[in-house]
């Protein structure tokens, strides 16, 4: 808490209060968000394909009707295919209350898309849909709060825009002004999630570097993970795992590695203005890796449990600090934690099966958090979800050749910015050990 400063807050726009005006009853602009717009497509009854998602953290100040943070991550707006929860910042600024000190710090309004599957034809129409709902959403706020300086409730909000409150959060107050307000209330920073194959990580990995804004913290974690992921391929050719599984155990460990990493150099504090630690890598782990180890099939899951100390002996002297090695530590003993016990606040998601259940391949839900400019807009984000769309399609999930022909999704996009996928395994492979 600041001190008050001469700046007054605003009247709020409270319903059933005396002495309080409220504003004019509009009709809802969003009529689709719970009627008519079309539901996030329904998976193929024969595939589970991972999800994609993604998250926006809007420049909008949201408080409870006592003139408080909200709690983060709770939902209190619900539309057809989105929900609205808190986040926080302060690059805006602190809140202006009417009946407290300036609040640092405060909650902002985070809307989350609903997950969809991006592997439908369709995927492209319900990132369309979404960028309406949303426009429609920041544009009413925009009037009914006279461009944030005239805070009105949630529930006038949920009104005006025929969504659901929830949590009982009727008498937030939403568009509360702040002491550095944005000029464009519009650009978000954006977050995506989106599942990549198991095989693919390594390739996956190349491609949202290529589309990654620059970070130094999240740079010098990339360029070590493919370091890393370049030795433990060539000491793997000498073990006696198929290709394939030498594929599996590698991409496994590298994103073991980029994430223990990125927390080793956060926790270092080494390299400053950097944000939350989460921006040290471009993309995280959503599945706790206790989760993402037992996914692999049984011959690399045994050759990472047998070979963890080895790992550790030759990589260990990466690591500046005791939380960066005892996370990749406990990754590679099949110990780790939820990925909230080392990165805070975070929703967790499942390893999601790939094809048929008798099929080897898995997904691994990533939050990516560099896609794109740092704030955008509606525009921006809706081009920078396109290309994920069709990455995804080409080649961020890998069907296996022998699946053809069980009804699975059509895969029709480019796929130049890939390498081909790795190939069978071999009839006989040699043996051998990772060693120091």
């Amino acid at each position: 808490m600041q001190r008050k400063t001469g700046i007054s807050a605003p009247p709020v726009y409270r319903p059933n209060k005396s002495g309080v005006t409220a504003p004019p009853v509009y009709r809802p602009v969003v009529q689709r968000a719970v009627a008519s717009g079309p539901r996030a497509p329904q998976l193929n009854g024969k595939t589970i394909q991972p999800l994609m998602g993604m998250e926006l953290e809007l420049p909008i100040v949201v408080l409870t009707d006592k003139e408080a943070k909200t709690q983060l991550k709770v939902p209190f707006l619900r539309g057809d295919n989105f929900k609205v929860e808190a986040d926080h910042s302060s690059r805006f600024g602190n809140a202006i209350t009417q009946d407290k000190d300036e609040i640092d710090d405060p909650t902002i309004l985070e809307i989350v898309m609903d997950p969809f599957d991006e592997q439908d034809k369709s995927a492209e129409d319900t990132i369309f849909w979404f960028q309406g709902d949303v426009d429609d959403f920041v544009n009413e706020i925009e009037k009914l709060t006279e461009k944030r300086t005239q805070p009105i409730t949630i529930k006038i909000l949920a009104d005006a825009l025929g969504l659901k409150v929830q949590n009982g959060a009727d008498n937030y107050l939403v568009g509360v002004p702040t002491t550095n307000p944005a000029k464009n209330p519009h650009k978000a920073l954006v977050h995506f999630t989106i599942g990549v194959g198991y095989s693919r990580l390594g390739d996956a990995m190349t491609w949202i570097r290529k589309h990654s804004r620059e970070r130094k913290g999240a740079e010098i974690t990339h360029e070590m993970s493919a370091i890393f992921s370049g030795s433990i391929r060539e000491v793997l050719q000498n073990s006696n795992l198929s290709l394939q599984h030498q594929n599996l155990v590698a991409n496994f460990c590298t994103l073991a590695y980029n994430n223990a990493i990125a927390l080793d150099l956060s926790k270092s504090r080494t390299i400053k203005g950097q944000g939350v630690q989460k921006n040290f890598t471009y993309m995280l782990s959503r599945v706790p890796f206790i989760s993402t180890l037992k996914a692999l099939p049984k011959e690399p899951k045994a050759f990472v449990l047998q070979n963890a100390y080895g790992i550790l002996s030759v990589m260990g002297k990466d690591f500046k600090t005791e939380e960066g090695l005892a996370y990749f530590q406990d990754i590679l003993r099949g110990d780790a934690k939820a990925q909230s016990y080392y990165w805070g606040g975070m929703k967790e998601l499942k390893v999601e099966q790939v094809g048929p259940s008798f099929s080897e391949e898995k997904g691994i839900p990533l939050e990516l958090r560099g896609i794109g400019n740092s704030r955008q807009d509606s525009e921006e984000w809706v081009e920078n979800a396109k290309k994920l769309i069709s990455a995804s399609q080409s080649r961020f999930l890998q069907i296996p050749e022998w699946l053809e022909g069980l009804d699975l999704p059509e895969i029709f996009s480019d796929t130049s910015d890939f390498p081909p996928p790795p190939p069978p395994p071999p009839p006989n492979g040699s043996s051998g050990t990772l060693s120091g």
